[in-house]
């Protein structure tokens, strides 16, 4: 503490003259007394005199060491989604129209939306498939996603498969069966997710926006089987909720 106190004291001193005070000077008995306190580690920076060979501890040096996250056994944090998912997503066609192997659904919530769609396939002659991401996930650059559709969901029933991110409705991708695509043009596929899209956003809960997402993509959808079907000449521009809004 007797060290504290000169300090301070020097300080003020040097404040009220404005003149550099000078530094302080140790007898053996008190320079002994700092030691064994430990405050005699800051008097290198005070220019104080160098410590006696056998206080001084020994260097240590690290040669030919490069600091590698590697070398520390630390993995770089990947957003990619884990190689142990990816069988369950993409290696066969979904027995559930909601594909959610990495459980980021509660259960009550996973229900519903299950019935949801187990009702929409029932009720439309193109099913509609949903698999979920976490909000910042990527998918792994060597899995096509349309591949994966063409070869999963180009025999059978017509469907419309979504590739959803929890949390973030902007970054959905949505892929159609090649008899949907023969009739249905890209420009009123992107309409159809611009307007899901934006009835998503006007939600901030995850669930609620993907539930209001898929409600939106389910009417959507109505109007692409008329056109399949030949049951209309309306496009798309004719629905309820018609956006021009460009998602980035």
């Amino acid at each position: 503490m007797r060290f504290v106190f000169v300090v301070l004291f020097l300080f003020v001193s040097w404040v009220r003259g404005g003149v550099e005070p000078p530094l302080p000077t140790w007898d053996a008995e008190v320079r002994s007394e700092m030691i064994e306190e430990g405050w005699m580690a800051g008097g290198i920076l005070l220019d104080f005199d160098s410590l006696p060979e056998e206080e001084k501890e020994p260097e240590t040096v690290l040669e030919g060491v490069e600091a590698r996250v590697e070398d520390l056994g630390v993995e770089e944090e990947s957003n990619e989604v884990q190689e142990k998912y990816l069988l369950e997503y993409f290696a066969d066609k979904s027995k559930s129209y909601l594909v959610d192997p990495q459980g980021l659904l509660p259960d009550r919530d996973r229900k519903d939306l299950e019935a949801f769609l187990d009702y929409h396939s029932v009720d439309s002659s193109i099913a509609l498939y949903v698999y979920l991401f976490g909000a910042d996930q990527v998918i792994p650059s060597d899995v096509r996603e349309e591949e994966v559709v063409e070869r999963l969901y180009s025999v059978g029933k017509p469907a419309v498969v979504i590739y959803y991110y929890v949390g973030a409705p902007q970054r959905t991708t949505v892929y159609l069966s090649p008899v949907i695509t023969d009739v249905v043009s890209a420009s009123e596929q992107n309409r159809a997710l611009e307007s899901a899209v934006i009835k998503a956003f006007a939600h901030t809960d995850g669930i609620d926006q993907l539930e209001a997402f898929l409600v939106q993509m389910s009417i959507r959808i109505y109007w692409m089987e008329r056109m399949t079907l030949g049951m209309a000449s309306e496009t798309m521009e004719s629905i309820p909720g018609k956006v021009h809004t460009k998602i980035l």
